[in-house]
């Protein structure tokens, strides 16, 4: 069996409602009905600069937000103790008729495959700071879910041990995209 399975990657599932399980996807809805999808991909990652490199991999990000009319607010990678790395992103694009919808991933890639999952919301209130620093003034936000969401899944990520044995992401040195 594969280890680019949805079930080689949990979390705390409590209070959402499951509408799709197939063995790549995962979809469940929460109580304000947002959408949290985990999507497993059975192959490299295409992300070609270095988890290391912050400023190059905030461009290869800010490009693939641009090309979909969004915003990148933030974006992070963390390291679990199994010496996984999982890149935190929040973006937003313009809702119709009006305000925003939020998204909110985590990507946790491998070698040969990777794992995404993300929160999207939409905004029902506006607010004009964004700063996680007013989060708690705002809780219902969609960007505060998301924060919230995304905080708590990161810290209680659970990777099956055949996962854990997957050769970790690393990027092709920079001439192999010189073709």
């Amino acid at each position: 069996m594969s280890a680019f399975v949805t079930s080689s990657l949990e979390f705390d599932t409590a209070g959402l409602m499951l509408r799709k399980d197939e063995p790549h996807r995962r979809l469940w809805l929460n109580g304000f009905n947002d959408v949290l999808e985990l999507r497993v991909f059975d192959k490299p990652p295409d992300i070609p600069v270095s988890l290391r490199d912050a400023v190059a991999l905030r461009a290869f990000y800010d490009a693939a937000a641009r090309s979909q009319n969004a915003e990148v607010l933030s974006l992070e990678v963390l390291h679990l103790p199994q010496r996984v790395s999982v890149i935190r992103l929040h973006m937003r694009a313009t809702a119709k008729p009006r305000g925003f919808t939020y998204v909110g991933s985590l990507a946790v890639p491998f070698k040969r495959g990777s794992f995404v999952l993300r929160h999207q919301a939409t905004e029902v209130m506006t607010r004009d700071d964004l700063a996680p620093r007013t989060d708690a003034q705002h809780p219902e936000h969609a960007l505060s879910r998301i924060r919230a969401n995304l905080e708590s899944v990161s810290s209680h990520l659970r990777l099956s041990s055949e996962l854990l044995r997957q050769p970790r992401f690393e990027t092709a040195p920079w001439f192999a995209f010189w073709k």
